[in-house]
């Protein structure tokens, strides 16, 4: 297996100390590290075993987000959505299985596969399938899903002890199109809520 971006030679994920942002926001947005969704899929790359923050770029265009709606582009993909793992101290969750639910689990579980579809749902003919709890997948169409985020999807990530403590001040300063907690004030952020509302009434 290769040692992906974000890993030392010794097999150690680059660790962010105290609370300074900018060496995160430097890792997160170097185009050197960067990594494939379908080279994780493959598990041709494995993100370290470790908590940490991350983030995933998509050409915006695709998923109908208009230049004005994002800030990052890097050789044509956008900053659109940023992740912490573990969300809170207790706990063991770790970048490897929650990066991996987003490549391939459900809308269930990932809120990004949640609102890439409500942004693809009629591209990739997916179908709603509702759950208790005002929960929803897309049943056997989650794997058009999967391959299209293994056609278009880019992760970063960097390796931090406490990535609960800045999901919010991240989410500020990133402003990504996709992420709706936290994210209010964006202004992708009422239509991103009316196409999951949509989604939701199918």
């Amino acid at each position: 297996m290769s040692v992906g971006p974000g890993i030392m030679q010794d097999g150690r994920c680059p660790m962010i100390g105290e609370p300074g942002k900018d060496p995160i926001m430097s890792q997160l947005l170097n185009p050197e590290a960067m990594t494939g969704a379908r080279d994780i899929y493959s598990r041709k790359i494995k993100p370290p075993d470790r908590r940490g923050v991350y983030a995933w770029f998509f050409e915006p265009h695709k998923l109908g987000i208009r230049s004005g709606h994002y800030e990052h582009l890097i050789d044509g993909k956008a900053l659109l959505y940023v992740g912490v793992v573990p969300s809170v101290w207790y706990s063991k969750r770790k970048l490897p299985k929650r990066i991996k639910t987003h490549i391939s689990g459900t809308a269930r579980q990932s809120t990004l596969r949640y609102s890439l579809g409500a942004c693809l749902a009629e591209e990739l003919g997916l179908m709603v399938v509702h759950l208790p709890g005002f929960k929803l997948n897309f049943g056997e169409s989650e794997e058009r899903l999967t391959e299209w985020i293994c056609e278009n999807g880019y992760v970063t990530w960097v390796c931090h002890e406490e990535p609960w403590t800045m999901e919010k001040e991240l989410t500020s300063l990133l402003k990504p199109a996709l992420n709706l907690k936290n994210n209010e004030v964006h202004p992708f952020y009422p239509i991103l809520a009316r196409r999951r509302e949509d989604l939701r009434k199918r």
